[in-house]
């Protein structure tokens, strides 16, 4: 592939991700993603659903390449359509006040209802909460992903449990019931893609592994999420050995402040 076509199609890929955040008092808000070398189809993204709940995923599509990107986009497309009104991840209704919100595991059955496997051949991993923003109440349901990590103010941390296989193979039947947890104030909520966890070092053969990640991201607890995030990566590069990857990687999360009477700015 020409350098500059190269160039272009990661840029691509990059532009698919958020440049800035809702603007919640007492909420800090992160990001940080990688495109790999070879195209694929890491997303994510936190957005308002209405004045006191915001939504957050993180998805990983299968395969790589410049179709793994457009199928991300077009999911991200679903996800974030017209919410301003009612959107794909609110249901509508005759009365006030007129657009219900989704639960992250209604999401996930619609989803996996459209057929992705047999029309495009892909399935999908993907974390999706509703967090409510006044009481720290975060409802998710997660797909075939990554578990996602809560990293406490006193040094601890925990993977949250729960959730079933993956969007597209058709295992809506066997899915688990949604998860809630309910965060204190100062706790971390963090999602995060395989390529984090799956890179790999050739001087160690290993790779960087659940556990690193847990350690590192809570040892960083005192930084702000952003240089939490970057240390993190860092961190990942210098195992690996090199700063290209064979995946995406990718991290979203928040931390939440506590109660607030005003929840949005």
């Amino acid at each position: 592939m020409p350098e500059g076509d190269f160039m272009w199609r990661r840029q691509a890929r990059t532009n698919l991700h958020p440049t800035g955040f809702p603007d919640v008092a007492a909420m800090e808000f992160a990001a940080n993603f990688v495109p790999s070398a070879f195209g694929s189809g890491d997303i994510y993204n936190i957005f308002q659903l209405d004045e006191k709940n915001i939504g957050l995923y993180n998805i990983d599509v299968s395969g790589h390449g410049f179709a793994a990107s457009l199928f991300s986009a077009s999911l991200k497309q679903k996800l974030e359509q017209d919410l301003e009104f009612c959107g794909w991840t609110k249901v509508s209704q005759t009365e006030q006040p007129y657009c219900t919100i989704r639960s992250p595991l209604e999401v996930a059955n619609t989803l996996d209802k459209e057929d992705i496997l047999g029309k495009f051949g892909r399935f999908f991993t993907m974390v999706y909460a509703v967090v409510n923003i006044k009481d720290g109440l975060v409802s998710y349901y997660r797909a075939g992903h990554n578990l996602p990590l809560v990293v406490h103010d006193n040094e601890q941390s925990e993977f949250v449990q729960g959730g079933g296989g993956p969007i597209g193979l058709g295992l809506s039947l066997k899915r688990d019931k949604g998860q809630e947890i309910k965060l204190s104030p100062g706790d971390q909520f963090i999602l995060f893609s395989d390529g984090l966890t799956d890179a790999y070092s050739p001087k160690t053969n290993s790779r960087y592994g659940l556990d690193r990640l847990r350690k590192t991201l809570t040892g960083h607890y005192s930084l702000t999420l952003e240089e939490s995030f970057s240390s993190l990566i860092s961190d990942v590069k210098a195992f690996v050995g090199k700063d290209s990857f064979s995946d995406d990687i990718s991290i979203i999360g928040f931390k939440w402040g506590g109660e607030s009477k005003d929840w949005l700015q």
